[in-house]
């Protein structure tokens, strides 16, 4: 029998499994859990280091970023560590733009292709 010691090695959202449906699918035995393409975690609370499994086997990730008043570079930043740290390709979606003139637009474009981790 396996031993779990860590948040991350739990079945997840996501994970692929070989099992067997029973009862018109209404039952299952898990014989098996596929190796996972990627690993989408992040920290638990509290100052344990341990993490937590938030999905796997993503191949894309949507980080969508508000232009407006709740702009923040550092947490588009922190997500995007996140996502390349686990192999998964990111793409910035800005919303709002329609609040801000395009030079204000052009600036915050600017400042986000300077994050040396973001793919353009």
């Amino acid at each position: 029998m396996n031993m779990i010691s860590s948040g991350i090695e739990k079945l997840g959202f996501s994970n692929w499994v070989l099992a067997t449906f029973y009862d018109e699918d209404t039952f299952s035995i898990i014989h098996n859990v596929l190796p996972r393409k990627s690993l989408l975690k992040r920290k638990t609370p509290g100052k344990k280091v341990d993490f937590q499994l938030t999905a796997a086997n993503i191949d894309v990730a949507l980080i969508v970023q508000s232009l407006d008043t709740n702009f923040n570079l550092r947490r588009l930043e922190r997500y995007l560590v996140m996502v390349k740290d686990s192999n998964i390709k990111p793409i910035v979606l800005l919303s709002k733009s329609d609040l801000l003139d395009k030079e204000e637009i052009t600036n915050k474009v600017s400042e986000i292709h300077k994050i040396k981790l973001c793919h353009r």
